[in-house]
């Protein structure tokens, strides 16, 4: 028995030594960017290295598009840490663009804007973790001080004014009408080559009160795969119209890599070890967590599993906030039959009702911010197992978490002695969609990449595609935006 627990120490001794050389590491610069040139891109980007864990969705729904109805009630939000430890002025502005998401010079900021240019950030709070100092800021939209007048792209730009009006972040968000209904397909690519690795997406669009006049001209549509806009397809155009019908029915033009389902590793709690997590360990300057060492799946069969196709969800279990979400106020309505009540009961119970139902979305609100204050920034270690280096190009980890983008600081190093790729990522508490990408030499410094060398693509893979419709009649100055849907291969 001595000897089993010998062996075993042994074993533990090799594996958790990675995990615990970082009381030396300087964790602010993580993930950190270099930047060669000013940012002018009204793509989504983060372009300072003190910005971290932007989440920016519809309200409550954190895992959603930053998708709105024009003159609905739904606000978008945006949250963001700042690593430094001074308050900043942040500002932020609102722009209006064409389908294409170049800037639309044909309108200034009254035509689409009830507001002013730019606004003040004042919603921000300081962190309460142990280790982890950042100062939290969120921002609501539409607000008492902007509101949109147009549907459309719109991009969200935020400033840092003590910087000298430096653009630290970008998001890209819609703003749709409700004037068409999308009925999608996915498919079976056509090419023999791609039918086990692609997906064909196919759609029609039937129209309700608008009158399309030479459509093909007048109307186009935008295919995006899970919420990221690298591979998005754009510009396309009606294959047919049939009555108040379009078409959009090509073979071998709006195809995506299928991929697999995505990976994720479980960083909500520190105090136990979650899906995926190896060791966690207390260093002098915060915790480290080593991920279980994971195997390439380009040759491997397709293995169902459910995930959030690439997103990233913030909680912390560890924390009182979390368990408040799960015992929300309640009034027992069982005990008593409504037939039974006076009316003045009812209007009495109606109005308990709706008491307690404010109670608990401020609580959920309150709590929801909570969770952002208190989740620590982990010091996450990745290794991938792999005989011999991919050669060619350099291996990635992609998803929300790398802000939907090939970044040096997700790059990992090939470890020739332990056989296996690394990477060192700083992540806050919580729950984590990724998969590892490939990028070739060739396309070195752009967003192209490949999930074929290392995940491998089938097409029994369910991912989410949104499918944007947007229309501009004749002597119009914007891209209307009449239309949007989200769905995934199986539904």
């Amino acid at each position: 028995m001595q000897l089993k627990y010998i062996l075993l120490f042994l074993i533990l001794a090799c594996v958790i030594p990675a995990i615990g050389q970082t009381k030396k590491v300087d964790r602010k610069s993580k993930n950190k960017k270099e930047l060669k040139d000013t940012p002018v891109s009204l793509a989504n980007r983060i372009f300072v290295d003190n910005i971290r864990t932007v989440k920016f969705h519809p309200e409550r729904l954190p895992m959603a598009e930053p998708v709105v109805n024009l003159g609905s009630s739904t606000k978008l939000i945006l949250r963001f840490d700042d690593v430094d430890l001074d308050v900043k002025n942040y500002q932020y502005s609102i722009q209006h663009c064409n389908s294409d998401w170049t800037i639309n010079e044909d309108l200034n900021i009254f035509d689409y804007l009830d507001g002013f240019d730019e606004e003040v950030m004042n919603d921000y709070s300081f962190s309460r973790t142990q280790y982890s100092d950042y100062v939290h800021y969120s921002l609501m939209l539409p607000n008492d001080r902007i509101k949109w007048k147009l549907s459309g792209n719109y991009v969200l730009k935020i400033f840092d004014d003590t910087d000298e009006k430096k653009l630290s972040l970008t998001r890209r968000f819609m703003v749709t009408e409700n004037e068409v209904f999308i009925v999608p397909d996915v498919r079976v690519a056509h090419r023999n080559d791609q039918r086990r690795s692609h997906h064909e997406v196919d759609f029609d669009v039937e129209v309700k009160n608008l009158t399309l006049q030479n459509s093909p001209e007048q109307v186009s549509a935008t295919i995006v795969q899970n919420g990221h806009w690298n591979n998005a397809i754009s510009g396309i155009k009606p294959l047919f119209i049939k009555q108040n019908q379009l078409g959009f029915r090509y073979q071998n033009k709006i195809c995506f890599e299928a991929g697999k389902e995505y990976r994720f590793v479980d960083l909500r709690s520190l105090d136990y070890r979650l899906n995926f997590v190896e060791a966690i360990e207390e260093q002098d300057q915060g915790f480290d967590v080593l991920v279980k060492k994971e195997k390439a799946r380009a040759h491997k069969n397709y293995f169902d599993s459910p995930d959030a196709n690439g997103k990233f969800i913030i909680q912390n279990f560890d924390d009182i906030s979390f368990r408040r979400l799960g015992n929300p106020v309640r009034v027992d309505t069982t005990i008593t039959n409504r037939g039974d009540l006076t009316s003045e009961q009812i209007l009495e119970r109606e109005s308990l009702n709706e008491l307690v139902n404010e109670i608990n979305r401020d609580d959920q609100l309150r709590s929801e911010k909570e969770q952002h204050l208190v989740g620590e920034y982990v010091l996450t270690y990745f290794t991938l197992a792999m005989d011999q280096p991919v050669y060619g190009g350099e291996v990635y980890i992609f998803g929300e978490l790398s802000d939907w983008r090939i970044e040096d600081a997700f790059k990992m190093k090939y470890n020739s002695e332990a056989l296996q790729y690394e990477a060192e990522v700083l992540l806050k508490q919580g729950y984590y969609n990724y998969m590892y990408a490939f990028q070739s030499a060739e396309y070195e410094g752009s967003q192209k990449f490949t999930f074929e060398q290392v995940e491998g693509n089938w097409f029994e893979a369910d991912n989410d595609y949104h499918v944007l419709i947007y229309f501009r009649p004749f002597g119009q100055r914007y891209d209307r935006l009449i239309g949007y849907r989200s769905f995934g291969k199986f539904d």
